[in-house]
């Protein structure tokens, strides 16, 4: 059960995928592995406008009722607003919201995540070297999961942090929520998590395996959307490969495009695909 705000819900992503818990119960499926978006727009940790655990207090009461065996944390970004952010009342928060899941029945084990950093102004967070969210949030969270003994998944970092941020993983005009490569990456980022704590918590080892890559596509549809022309090689389309238990692949690809050529050095290999929803599969190769 993946808990926090817009970027777990999957506002922003102008690349076609709806968000990273999307990507991540792909990533699962072939372990029976559901993955469940809790997330909301807006929400905050700490009181305020849209307090997660008030505001959508449905949506919360849903996540404590899911039955999940673990639940990802990922808040932060909205509780930096210059409005509302206290350091004191987003650890209380924080410390709150832990103790409600680690408290259910099942004894859910509980990641947290470190949001990615803000990096081009919005008007409401103010700037960004000025924003807690890119300084005292990700220390906060990192500093709880040492307290509690959490294992945390630190996307902070994996995008650059905040002096290094890395622009390949947001919009030109959006610094808040990532793009398709951005999404790709948190969702990497927990599978691994996952992957790592999974043998111990649950007794088995994760069986699929998870990677990403580049395509080309005849259409000459680019990672935010646009359509340069038929027949363009030059526009890159992040995707996932999902190997499956016959070996072959799924593919998470952006756009519906039939004919996807895989970037190879000079080589090509055609792959044709047939699509089942917003996935893929390899027909023949």
């Amino acid at each position: 059960a993946c808990l926090g705000d817009s970027i777990t819900f999957g506002d922003g992503d102008k690349a076609g995928y709806l968000s990273y818990p999307t990507n991540l119960r792909i990533c699962l499926d072939n372990d029976g592995i559901d993955v469940q978006n809790f997330g909301r727009s807006g929400a905050s940790i700490v009181p305020g406008p849209k307090e997660y655990r008030v505001y959508y207090d449905d949506v919360y009461l849903s996540a404590l009722n899911s039955g999940a065996d673990v639940f990802i944390i990922q808040f932060g970004t909205n509780d930096a607003l210059p409005s509302l952010w206290n350091e004191s009342q987003f650890r209380l928060s924080m410390d709150e919201l832990i103790d409600s899941l680690e408290n259910l029945p099942q004894q859910p084990t509980v990641v947290l995540g470190v949001p990615p950093p803000y990096v081009i102004e919005d008007d409401k967070l103010g700037p960004p070297e000025k924003n807690p969210v890119n300084f005292e949030v990700p220390q906060v969270i990192r500093n709880i999961a040492a307290l509690r003994g959490l294992v945390y998944t630190d996307n902070f970092e994996s995008f650059g942090g905040f002096i290094t941020w890395n622009e390949d993983f947001y919009n030109s005009d959006d610094g808040i929520h990532p793009n398709a490569a951005g999404y790709n990456v948190i969702s990497m980022n927990y599978y691994q998590t996952l992957a790592d704590i999974w043998p111990t918590s649950f007794g088995f080892e994760l069986t699929q395996q998870c990677t990403t890559g580049f395509l080309t596509t005849n259409l000459g549809l680019d990672n935010d959307g646009t359509k340069t022309g038929g027949g363009s090689n030059a526009e890159r389309v992040l995707v996932e490969f999902v190997r499956q238990s016959d070996d072959t692949y799924k593919i998470i690809a952006v756009w519906t495009a039939m004919y996807l050529e895989m970037l190879g050095g000079s080589n090509y290999g055609k792959m044709i695909l047939t699509s089942e929803g917003s996935n893929f599969y390899v027909v023949s190769s």
